[in-house]
């Protein structure tokens, strides 16, 4: 009997240990102006239950590998979590890395909040839980992503409506 305990044991640990959809500890604050039926803090699972979309990008930081992720427009960011007053979306990542955008511009905007990557939530070693992707249809040269990489935030904390 105590073998089979063991046996199980390290089974489930080996299964929790290695899961790569294994949900993320870090958790997202919702501030500012944001609608009273969000919660302010959250997981990253929490988001699942909003309308999200499934996007294709040849992701630069896995070596243009073409992934699907599971994802808001910023307009659905914008619509789904803030109240309509709102009219600025502050991104702020865990080494307080910043980018604002305007709801105003958001229809012109291919940006896109990722917080799933092939079905798996991302871990710290994919700039998880949450981050900032551009859908794309080819690999971005490194001048491109030069260019635009300062809206490819990682390790998403806050997102402060104003």
């Amino acid at each position: 009997m105590k073998k089979i305990i063991i046996l199980f044991s390290l089974a489930f640990w080996c299964v929790n240990s290695f899961s790569s959809s294994k949900l993320p500890r870090q958790k997202i604050y919702m501030k500012g102006l944001v609608k009273s039926s969000v919660k302010s803090n959250f997981k990253v699972d929490y988001l699942k239950t909003f309308t999200h979309q499934k996007i294709n990008v040849f992701d630069p930081y896995q070596e243009d590998k073409l992934v699907t992720f599971s994802a808001f427009s910023l307009c659905n960011v914008f619509d789904q979590f803030s109240i309509k007053k709102a009219k600025k979306l502050v991104i702020v990542a865990i080494n307080d890395y910043t980018r604002e955008f305007e709801r105003s511009s958001c229809e012109k905007s291919n940006i896109f909040i990722a917080f799933e990557e092939s079905g798996h939530f991302f871990s710290a070693d994919k700039m998880g839980p949450v981050r900032i992707v551009k859908p794309s249809n080819k690999a971005i040269s490194a001048a491109e992503l030069a260019k635009e990489g300062v809206d490819w935030v990682w390790m998403v904390r806050d997102f402060i409506f104003k």
